[in-house]
């Protein structure tokens, strides 16, 4: 956990059946719920067919391996995310060091081939930190809302992002001369984000979380 700003508050976690819980405390000393957003979609949104399909295909025993693969792949993958967060820097050389210490640390499986992916994810999301010259706030922080809902957030930060708009330029020439022309603006914004491993697309249910 990494913030440059006070924690608002400490929030508490259950795991039961895989399920998850959250739970803090008010000023009275209650004890205030909150279901995990993890849990709540699982729980709500059907499998998708594509996934069903994938498990038949595969078996069983066999997909889950490798979903139990890719979540640990995603555990450290989201560490060394962070370490580059918080030291502003990161060394190639040092990514199967720190993955063995990481795996170690927090019972993690780690595969050799994952080293070099490990590479090309942390190379393409020091693409993102700049190119929207992100300042990190927040890193793997749980919060809650007055929904009863939790979760934890991967990363808040200030980014810079460019949006598409009408922002009062106008057509010098031909037949739109005076017309309001659509153009790019920069902004900057205050933004939740959230890692994702997975390389062959993005899902319903990670538009919904």
């Amino acid at each position: 956990f990494f913030c440059t700003l006070p924690k608002p508050y400490v929030v508490y976690r259950i795991t039961h059946n895989n399920n998850r819980l959250y739970y803090r405390f008010d000023e009275a000393g209650n004890p205030l719920f909150h279901i995990s957003l993890t849990t709540l979609i699982r729980a709500t949104n059907p499998k998708p067919e594509h996934l069903i399909k994938w498990i038949a295909d595969m078996g069983y025993e066999e997909s889950k391996k490798y979903m139990n693969e890719r979540a640990n792949y995603g555990s450290i993958m989201h560490i060394l995310f962070g370490h580059l967060l918080k030291d502003g820097t990161y060394d190639f050389n040092k990514t199967e060091e720190l993955c063995k210490k990481i795996a170690k640390e927090n019972d993690y499986m780690l595969l050799e081939s994952w080293i070099d992916d490990f590479n090309d994810d942390i190379t393409g999301f020091m693409q993102f930190i700049i190119d929207h010259k992100v300042k990190p706030m927040a890193i793997e922080i749980v919060l809650v809302s007055k929904d009863l809902f939790g979760t934890a957030i991967d990363l808040v930060c200030k980014m810079t992002i460019e949006e598409k708009g009408f922002h009062g330029e106008l057509y010098k020439s031909g037949d739109n001369k005076g017309k309001p022309k659509e153009s790019k603006k920069e902004r900057d914004i205050t933004a939740l984000i959230n890692f994702k491993s997975g390389r062959k697309g993005f899902y319903e249910d990670n538009e919904i979380q």
